[in-house]
């Protein structure tokens, strides 16, 4: 009897899970830490905390493996109402999401790495310095999924993004570039 468990517990841990998959669609609201950027910072706000908000659409698969395809804004990154009148970044990207398995804890750790677009954009009264910048980049990072009902998660995420390459068509002091920080939560649905 003992030894009948023994071996069901190790065939629910060890044997592969039916290939199947969710897809999680979530609202995404958060702040940016620890910000730094080569582009003109005109009213020096840009290392400051700063609003981010977007959507992520994940397929995440039974096993180990998913994809994450996300868009973000961050408003008024570069803008203090003294010289900048409006400044945002936006981002898109595509990530590959490694989660612990379904099989074995029901809350879901994961970590992502992707690349995609940064779109930074700002300008000031006088039109002198403005800045109209797409640049490629990557982010790395990791977060949880708590499920709170049979089609409703939880999602915490925190986030490292940074440019990879400088725009020389951009007013910049040290290489025209983008590194953020970023915390974010939100509630997916499941499907």
């Amino acid at each position: 009897m003992i030894r009948r468990g023994a071996l069901a517990l190790a065939a629910a841990l060890f044997l592969p899970a039916p290939a199947s998959a969710d897809w999680r669609l979530a609202p995404i609201i958060g702040t940016t830490i620890r910000t730094e950027t080569g582009f003109v910072d005109l009213d020096g706000t840009a290392s400051r905390r700063h609003l981010v908000f977007g959507v992520s659409l994940v397929g995440l698969s039974s096993g180990l493996f998913g994809l994450e395809v996300e868009a973000t804004v961050v408003p008024s990154v570069f803008t203090g109402h003294q010289l900048v009148d409006s400044s945002r970044v936006l981002t898109g990207g595509a990530s590959l999401v490694v989660a612990s398995p379904r099989s074995v804890w029901r809350i879901r750790p994961y970590a992502v790495l992707g690349a995609g677009l940064v779109r930074s954009t700002s300008s000031d009264a006088a039109n002198l310095l403005p800045i109209s910048s797409t640049q490629p980049g990557f982010h790395l990072g990791g977060g949880v999924w708590v499920p709170v009902a049979k089609r409703v998660a939880l999602r915490g995420d925190v986030r490292f993004l940074r440019t990879t390459a400088g725009d020389d068509s951009a007013f910049a002091v040290h290489g025209a570039f983008i590194e953020m920080g970023r915390i974010t939560g939100g509630v997916a649905v499941i499907f």
